[in-house]
């Protein structure tokens, strides 16, 4: 086991070597005063254990994925059917009218975060028409969506759907929705 731990600095690029004791913390760049964030060795990191679901744990977080996924599938079908008649009818399809025409419960709990990963999905895919009826219905809680989407942008990882986006886009399709919520 060596005494020191051999970082990058992320801005520069120079190589930097910290005493182990630094490990876990921030310091500075000795090249270009940047923050650098000295990270503890892998071999010194402690397993810690999760105590598995029990079965009936299991049961219920499953029925509720499958009523989040009813509820959004829901959601999003009505959008269309409003969109829709409001284009058979000659209506004005502006978000603000069709807001006030069909008003969206505010979401909650993991409809709100599945809506967000939707979005994220919709938007990585290139599906836009999808990822505005998203906003649509993220306006409606605009308060807890926000909220939401701030915490997932500093949580370590991203929700196990995500995982197949890149971070880096992942973080600018989430910054890219607060914007949009306003």
């Amino acid at each position: 086991m060596s005494d020191s731990i051999k970082i990058t600095c992320e801005k520069c690029n120079h190589a930097i070597k910290a005493p182990r004791s630094a490990a876990g913390q921030r310091g500075k760049c000795p090249h270009c005063g940047s923050d650098v964030y000295v990270p503890t060795p892998p071999e010194e990191l402690e397993e810690i254990g999760i105590a598995p679901l029990s079965e009936n744990e299991l049961q219920q977080e499953q029925r509720l994925d499958h009523e989040t996924h009813q509820i959004t599938a829901a959601l999003l079908r009505d959008r269309n059917e409003a969109a829709s008649e409001s284009a058979k009818t000659g209506a004005a399809t502006t978000p603000a009218r069709a807001e006030a025409a069909h008003p969206s419960p505010a979401l909650s709990g993991a409809a709100l975060q599945d809506a967000i990963v939707q979005y994220v999905l919709a938007i990585n895919r290139s599906e836009l028409d999808e990822a505005e009826q998203l906003i649509q219905m993220l306006r409606a809680g605009k308060h807890q969506a926000k909220s939401r989407i701030q915490q997932l942008m500093i949580a370590d990882h991203p929700p196990e759907a995500l995982a197949q986006v890149p971070s880096g886009l992942y973080q600018g399709f989430l910054k890219k929705l607060l914007k949009e919520l306003g």
